[in-house]
């Protein structure tokens, strides 16, 4: 009796629905089961192959979705889940064990009240937790830090901070700190600093006529004598006496 009732509830259960089971009641000889046309699962596998993470999380979750939509049972859903893990393990994309990945599978139903909980807890698992280690090691490199070093070039003359740069790159403050440590030897605003003033000077060699508070607002301060203190303690000498070594030299030539 008890084999029978469990029989009935893994065939008969879906996810996320209020149901009246009558055990009593023949189970349907042909249960509808989930699949993937060739189309989607070609798709799932090329998304795989190029570490689309964001499109896999919106592939997985608009399968759930149509699972979901022809009342599919749990236990359907679960041979799903672990074809997808399969899939995922085939391309070298999960590190974990069958005996693990079944343990995560466990969990992963076990804490889901609806088909879209248990597609977020899925996704979670296959593509967000790979998609953060993948940006971890991509953003821990030269190439990311130049990036970051170019965009603070690209937009001198505009407010800039260390939340700004984090907003823009996705990252916290407590990483950029360490990417400019690490690849500068150096503070973001000390970088920042030594960014506006290398270009200030640029433009006072360009043209020695300008005033000391319009190359300042080029260059993004808004107070022209806070821009003095800065540009001395990088250089060494005011902005003015930079401007009027350059005349002189010019002069002399």
């Amino acid at each position: 009796m008890i084999r029978s009732l469990y029989y009935t509830l893994d065939h008969r259960l879906i996810i996320g629905k209020n149901q009246i089971i009558d055990v009593d009641q023949e189970s349907p000889e042909a249960e509808q089961r989930p699949d993937y046309d060739s189309v989607s699962l070609n798709r799932l596998k090329f998304l795989i192959k190029e570490r689309n993470f964001r499109q896999l999380e919106d592939e997985i979750l608009r399968s759930f979705a149509e699972w979901e939509k022809k009342r599919y049972t749990q236990l359907s859903v679960e041979e799903k889940v672990r074809e997808i893990f399969r899939i995922f393990r085939c391309e070298n994309m999960l590190d974990e064990s069958v005996e693990n990945s079944e343990y995560f599978i466990d969990d992963a139903f076990y804490y889901a009240e609806n088909m879209n909980k248990l597609a977020e807890n899925i996704c979670q698992i296959l593509c967000r937790n790979r998609m953060e280690e993948v940006q971890k090691i991509k953003i821990d490199t030269p190439e990311f830090f130049e990036k970051i070093e170019a965009y603070m070039k690209e937009h001198l003359s505009e407010p800039m901070s260390a939340q700004k740069i984090c907003s823009v790159f996705g990252i916290s403050q407590t990483y950029l700190s360490r990417l400019f440590r690490k690849y500068s030897r150096t503070s973001f605003s000390k970088r920042l600093a030594i960014f506006r003033v290398e270009k200030a000077q640029k433009i006072m060699e360009e043209n020695k006529e300008l005033f000391i508070k319009d190359v300042a607002s080029m260059v993004g301060f808004s107070d022209q004598f806070y821009f003095s203190r800065i540009f001395r303690s990088v250089t060494g000498v005011s902005p003015a006496e930079y401007l009027r070594e350059m005349k002189t030299n010019q002069t002399e030539l």
